[in-house]
């Protein structure tokens, strides 16, 4: 019996010391742990994630660098036509503006980072896929990929929290890798700040615009301020000025050079006129751009227009498409003598695509960087303040109807008199337009038992949207909103206008200032530039003025005989316009008892000559 119970302890004792080995070796199977230094057998997994990651990582800045920041579009931009410039047919290809409408839209460095970041768990979950390739290791993926991207002035650095177990067959051993990373040699930050401090000087230098606005003035298909001794008509179409325009910024944008670039001095220049390198060109003392910073070394601008982006242009004074000089007559021995004389002033808008680039040099790559902004020209001159004009179109899949229809947020739109007292205003029309769709949301009535006059209703998302106000007796009103939170109210403040139907022209001879007749046709021009307001009337289109206000008015009157001036009058007008008048009397100087050269001597010094007579009369 004591033999059999020594037995029976040292079975026990092996069953445990077995048992106890078969855990271990079961423990060591189950319990990962993830080694300081990949051992050799476990590097082509590692070799394996690291070249997805490269190759991902690359796609994904150059993606951001083409794209202007972004690779996939936020609802902001690709709800609204108008924040992007549409580089091919297809509405996917979209370049977004840094500037539009008065809208500095320059990605950051964390919103560019996270583009970047969110492409790479996307791709490179499906570029490793389920690794099977890799037939000599069982792995066991534990989570999705976590990008965080860095970057300093020579790289960009992608690391990557992705666990994967990983068992290989031939030892039987298990281990844990989770951290991935890798270099990308592109200046990507350079490139960036280069084109964020661009995009900054342009909007302090306005370069572009003035460079438009030489292009009208020198342009000699291009009318804008001259005169002609010539007896045939003047007539030009706002269609031909508007090609030639497109034409004359694609040829020249190109030779637009940032100086300390390291451009080639003297490249070569298509000028017929002159020497053709580039130092000895016009482009040389007029298309070089002088920053105050000097760029990284190697790092070069262009900038492009194609004629075949949108371009938005209007002349005054024109008759819709047609623009026409006004001839004038001599007199006497100068009878066959005739003055054709011109001035438009022109609005302009158009997309300028700008590119960095920076060449491979000194170990890293080459790498280019893309954005666009829109270049903007009122009455001739440099203009960066929103507009209301719609350029850019979009094909969508659903129309203005399905936008209007789509749940939005509540919004309330004021509407009040823009007077000194700000009287709140009913019966206005409030339509509610972003890009291509127009809603019609009503007409405002009284709130509150009539303590303010507005409507609420729901507004379609939308960034930079426009609420139009349209109501008889005010001036139209666009005012910019955003709607993307419920609760917002806008106030709108409408101008208050009167018409007068009748129009009285009283004239005075130029000599004797006795009053004379004053027939014929008349043209008559009213401005306040303090209000941004321009009107103007003849026998076919009323005369509209600002009212319930003081008024300070440049006018300008003409008495045209066919197309012959035989008056004028040029002055201030300072008056207060009430709700409504009848008739408008404007004395003008008349010119039929002068010579030639005394007729041309009233209209050079019109305004001085007009303080002989007195000014308008309203009642």
């Amino acid at each position: 019996m004591k033999k059999r119970g020594q037995v029976t302890a040292f079975i026990v004792i092996a069953l445990i010391i077995l048992m106890t080995g078969a855990f271990f070796f079961v423990y060591r199977l189950q319990t990962v742990k993830e080694p300081e230094v990949v051992p050799a057998e476990f590097k082509p997994i590692e070799d394996y994630v690291g070249s997805c990651l490269k190759i991902v990582a690359e796609d994904a800045i150059r993606l951001a660098g083409i794209n202007g920041g972004y690779i996939s579009y936020p609802p902001e931009v690709q709800h609204n036509p108008r924040s992007y410039l549409a580089m091919g047919p297809m509405k996917e290809i979209k370049l977004p503006y840094w500037w539009y409408e008065g809208v500095e839209a320059v990605p950051s460095e964390d919103f560019v980072k996270k583009q970047i970041a969110d492409y790479v768990n996307k791709q490179l979950d499906e570029c490793v896929g389920d690794f099977e390739d890799l037939v000599m290791y069982e792995i066991d993926r534990k989570g999705r990929a976590e990008t965080k991207i860095t970057w300093d002035d020579d790289s960009v650095s992608a690391d990557v929290y992705m666990p994967v177990d990983v068992y290989y067959k031939l030892n039987r051993t298990k281990i844990r890798l989770s951290n991935f990373k890798v270099d990308i040699p592109i200046r990507l930050k350079k490139a960036y700040e280069f084109a964020n401090y661009v995009m900054e000087m342009e909007n302090n230098d306005f370069f572009f615009e003035k460079k438009a606005i030489d292009l009208l003035a020198l342009d000699p298909e291009i009318p804008t301020t001259d005169f002609e001794f010539s007896c045939s008509d003047k007539v030009w179409q706002l269609t031909a000025i508007k090609q030639k325009m497109k034409r004359l910024l694609q040829f020249n944008l190109p030779y637009v050079r940032v100086k300390n670039t390291g451009f080639i001095e003297d490249a070569y220049v298509q000028n017929p006129f002159g020497k053709d390198s580039y130092n000895e060109s016009y482009y040389w003392h007029h298309y070089r751009w002088l920053l105050n910073k000097t760029p990284a070394e190697g790092l070069k601008a262009t900038f492009a227009y194609d004629e075949r982006w949108p371009i938005v242009m209007r002349a005054r004074p024109s008759d819709g498409n047609t623009l026409r000089s006004r001839p004038q007559k001599g007199f006497d021995v100068a009878k066959f003598l005739c003055i054709h004389v011109w001035h438009f002033n022109y609005d302009l808008e158009f997309p300028v695509k700008a590119t960095i680039v920076d060449e491979a040099a000194g170990g890293h790559e080459d790498f280019v960087w893309n954005f666009a902004f829109m270049v903007k020209v009122d009455h001739n001159e440099p203009k960066r303040e929103k507009t209301a004009t719609k350029i850019f179109e979009a094909q969508f899949d659903y129309d203005s109807t399905d936008y209007c229809a789509e749940p939005g947020y509540e919004q309330t739109i004021f509407t009040r008199a823009a007077t000194p007292d700000s009287e709140d205003i009913t019966g206005i029309n409030i339509t509610y337009v972003c890009g291509m769709f127009s809603c019609d949301m009503g007409t405002t009535e009284w709130l509150d038992e009539g303590a303010a006059a507005g409507l609420t209703r729901e507004f379609p998302y939308c960034v930079n949207g426009i609420v139009r106000a349209r109501g008889e007796g005010y001036e139209d009103k666009d005012v910019f909103v955003t709607v993307n939170e419920p609760g917002d109210s806008h106030m709108v403040a409408l101008r208050p206008v009167t018409y007068i139907d009748n129009i009285n022209i009283a004239g005075y001879d130029a000599k004797t200032l006795k009053k004379t007749d004053a027939v014929g046709d008349y043209l008559i021009s009213v401005a306040d530039k303090s209000n941004g307001f321009e009107s103007f009337a003849d026998k076919n289109q009323k005369l509209k003025l600002l009212a319930r206000d003081d008024y300070s008015y440049d006018v300008e009157v003409y008495v045209m005989d066919g197309n012959d001036i035989i008056g004028g009058y040029k002055g201030e007008w300072d008056v207060y316009v009430k709700d409504s008048y009848d008739t408008a009397t404007f004395n003008v100087l008349m010119f039929d008892s002068l010579t030639a050269e005394e007729m041309q001597d009233q209209i050079t010094n019109l305004e001085a000559n007009s303080k002989k007579i007195s000014g308008p009369e309203i009642e």
